[in-house]
Parts: C-alpha cells; sequence; structure tokens
C-alpha cells in the first residue's frame, strides 16, 4: 500500500491504461524510507493529469498531480527528477559549507 493512495486513488487505474510511451508522463521514483529505488511510470488517466514526480519531507515519493503539490509536498518534472534533494534548507546548508571549504583551500 503506498501512501498517496488516499491522495491519488486514481493511480490504480494503471493497470487499465494502455502500456505505451504516449500514455504516460514520467517516470517517477515511488518510495517511502531513505533506500528509494523503485520506480513508477505515471499513468495519464483522463481528467486527472499525473504530471509531476514529488517528495515529501524526504521520506516519501511517487507521482502527483500538479494540484496536489502543496507544502509539505514538493514537486518537480521529468523523468524520475524527485531522485535529487530537495531545495531548501538543507541545499542551502550544503552550499555554504562548500563555500567555506572552497575559500580556505
Amino acid at each position: 500500500s503506498n501512501m498517496f493512495s488516499p491522495l491519488i486513488p486514481h493511480i490504480n487505474y494503471m493497470q487499465n491504461v494502455p502500456h505505451s510511451r504516449e500514455h504516460f508522463t514520467d517516470f517517477c521514483y515511488n518510495c517511502t524510507g531513505k533506500d528509494c529505488k523503485e520506480t513508477l511510470v505515471c499513468p495519464t488517466v483522463p481528467g486527472i493529469p499525473v504530471d509531476r514526480c514529488s517528495t515529501v519531507e524526504m521520506n516519501a515519493k511517487s507521482c502527483m498531480n500538479r494540484n496536489l503539490c502543496i507544502a509539505p509536498i514538493s514537486c518537480c518534472q521529468g523523468d524520475l527528477c524527485n531522485s535529487a534533494v530537495t531545495t531548501g534548507p538543507a541545499l542551502a546548508l550544503l552550499l555554504l559549507s562548500s563555500t567555506i571549504f572552497t575559500l580556505f583551500l
């Protein structure tokens, strides 16, 4: 059971959608927890586009409708784009520490 099931119950229609690339929008990582290697092909469901990859506080990743991309859910567009670290305090800290390290070399 996927944590996004209550949010996007239409994801279960995937088995009824013809499996050709034209019927899908993106490939996203789909997981709960830190070990995120499973991928999911996001289906195009008439009337409810699932057109973004989502990350919820770095603990869960899946496909998402753009209208549901509201904090704490961050979204991106493109194949497997939700594999990267989300922008925010963690990225700012990484950039700052990187800059300081470079200055002292």
